[in-house]
């Protein structure tokens, strides 16, 4: 089993206020072990961006699909404000969500190929604070390095 690639954070800019998590904070906030990041950041305690190297092969080909019976499927049902874009030219699927929890989540993701492998960004924050983040979230996304 291939290893995933050390530094993920290079692809792209990680907005300023975000810590690097170490080892044993991942396992803290992330702690089902198969969903683990291979790197993750926080600030504040409550805004998170993780990034994650998903270690099966995956193709440009397989994107649509993926979006529809994954993501769409998935997240259209039961969450609020649902979106979700498959943008072919970057090979990235980008969505975004709102969770009504104990506190109401903002998510914003995207999924986008990568060494022939599919690289999951995650970014979460309260939905409290989603006017703030959203800007400086969707700058960082868009400066990751299309592989």
């Amino acid at each position: 089993m291939k290893e995933p690639e050390k530094e993920l954070s290079q692809l792209l800019e990680i907005p300023q206020g975000l810590e690097q998590m170490n080892k044993e904070d991942i396992y803290k906030y992330y702690f089902v072990t198969d969903q683990q990041p291979d790197e993750a950041y926080i600030c504040e305690g409550d805004v998170f961006l993780s990034l994650k190297l998903n270690k099966d092969g995956f193709t440009k080909e397989q994107l649509q699909e993926y979006k529809t019976n994954v993501f769409d499927a998935v997240f259209s049902k039961g969450t609020a404000n649902y979106q979700s874009e498959l943008k072919e030219a970057l090979n990235q699927i980008y969505y975004s969500f709102e969770t009504k929890n104990e506190t109401p989540s903002y998510i914003k993701a995207i999924a986008a190929l990568h060494s022939k492998r599919l690289l999951y960004i995650n970014f979460t924050c309260p939905l409290s604070k989603k006017a703030h983040w959203e800007p400086i979230i969707i700058q960082a996304f868009n400066s990751l390095k299309n592989q």
